[in-house]
C-alpha cells in the first residue's frame, strides 16, 4: 500500500509504502446473478452491462496452500 501525505500530489512527491500481504500466490474473482461467472460484464449480455453482480466472491492463494475466500453481497435497493 502506498500512502501520500499530500492531497495534491505530483509525480515527485514521496509516499511511504508498506505490505499488507506477503507470500500471496494469486487473486481470483467470480460474480454471482444467476450463477458464478468469472467476469462481469458479461460477454453479449447487454442486461449485465448496466446492472451488477448480486454478489462478488474474491479468493486469496498462499505459497503455503492455504486459501481465504470472501463473498460481498450487493444491495441493489439503494
Amino acid at each position: 500500500r502506498r500512502v501520500w501525505d499530500v492531497l495534491d500530489r505530483v509525480p515527485e512527491t514521496g509516499y511511504e509504502e508498506t505490505v499488507l500481504l506477503s507470500d500471496l500466490d494469486d487473486v481470483s474473482w467470480s460474480f454471482y446473478r444467476n450463477g458464478w461467472v468469472e467476469f462481469w460484464p458479461l460477454a453479449n449480455d447487454p442486461f449485465s452491462q448496466s446492472r451488477l453482480p448480486r454478489a462478488v466472491k474474491f479468493t486469496l492463494s498462499f505459497a503455503d496452500g492455504r486459501t481465504i475466500d470472501r463473498i460481498i453481497m450487493i444491495d441493489h435497493q439503494g
